[in-house]
């Protein structure tokens, strides 16, 4: 509004000056006019007296009415002042009352994160019994299938190869497979002059193949013969796949029926 009535107090001035000036300007060419007839035609003197007085009379109502106009003005800009002082107290209260809706936010959040990391904490603990309960479920699935599975290759052996199967230890004195000394069972198959050393797991991943690989090279360097390393398994990972590909000399089969002596 401010903008608006400011906007219209220039335009009005504008038109006063427009008007003074249209007015000045014909004032002067009258002048110029009553100059030349007052050298042409004195008696006009009264007739020009009578105009000026009525262009007094002009100027003086054009005076009052741009002392009402300012006035409508002032008037108007006090208005304006009075609701703007009202409306700035108004956004104040406003302000006020938004400052107090973001504390309480802030208190909400403050809160939802606290519940949040307490539901994560939970879920965490959660997370962690449940995979202890699967790992203890698999632990004794993994040893009993495992069993099972060298009972299977024992069987097949025995009955259809005429072969003994055995177990054996060997000793990993200079840490070769953990970095440490250490004793490890496997199954061993000796036939003529082939020596092939059996491992079952339930499930084999890449760390499976890399140990068979090093107890081989362990048993060769032992016995003097390079064994035939086998690595019998109903579920090999990927890994498994790579790393075998990788050492050369493990062998991943994941049938009993698949192995052939």
């Amino acid at each position: 509004m401010l903008k608006e009535s400011n906007k219209h107090r220039e335009e009005t001035n504008k038109r006063f000056d427009e008007m003074l000036n249209e007015l000045n300007k014909q004032r002067e060419d009258t002048n110029k006019r009553f100059e030349a007839v007052d050298r042409r035609f004195e008696a006009m003197d009264k007739r020009f007296e009578e105009i000026d007085r009525r262009f007094e009379e002009m100027l003086k109502e054009s005076n009052k009415h741009r002392e009402e106009t300012n006035k409508r003005f002032e008037e108007m800009l006090n208005e304006l002042n009075k609701q703007r002082e009202d409306t700035n107290k108004r956004f104040e209260a406003v302000d006020r009352r938004f400052e107090a809706v973001d504390r309480r936010f802030e208190e909400v959040f403050r809160e939802l994160r606290a519940l949040r990391e307490d539901m994560n904490k939970r879920f965490v603990e959660m997370a962690k019994e449940f995979h202890n309960a699967i790992s203890s479920v698999g632990g004794r699935w993994g040893t009993r299938a495992e069993r099972a599975f060298r009972e299977g290759i024992k069987e097949i052996l025995e009955k259809y190869f005429n072969a003994k199967v055995r177990e054996f230890y060997i000793d990993d004195k200079e840490g070769i497979v953990k970095g440490r000394p250490a004793r490890y069972q496997v199954d061993l198959l000796i036939k003529d002059s082939y020596h092939i050393i059996i491992d079952v797991k339930a499930q084999a991943n890449e760390m499976d193949v890399n140990k068979l690989h090093k107890l081989g090279l362990i048993y060769e360097k032992q016995k003097g013969v390079k064994p035939r390393l086998i690595l019998l398994t109903p579920l090999a990972r990927e890994e498994a796949w790579r790393e075998a590909k990788d050492v050369k000399d493990v062998e991943i089969l994941t049938s009993p029926k698949k192995f052939k002596p």
